[in-house]
């Protein structure tokens, strides 16, 4: 390894986003706000269909 590419002793702090400027980013770029919607759509309709497959098991359907 050479010199250079030793690792840092201490890990370099990162400052974390906040919500607005999370938001901002979100507003600015079309493709994050379409694969957000998309996602959080998906993540409600599986919970909505979640009763779905657990009446379907019960009955012993197929």
């Amino acid at each position: 390894m050479k010199e250079s590419e030793a690792i840092p002793a201490r890990p370099i702090a990162t400052k974390r986003a906040s919500w607005r400027e999370q938001w901002n980013l979100v507003k600015q770029n079309r493709e994050l706000a379409v694969f957000l919607l998309a996602t959080t759509l998906s993540g409600f309709g599986n919970i909505l269909a979640s009763p779905l497959y657990r009446s379907s098991r019960s009955t012993g359907c197929s």
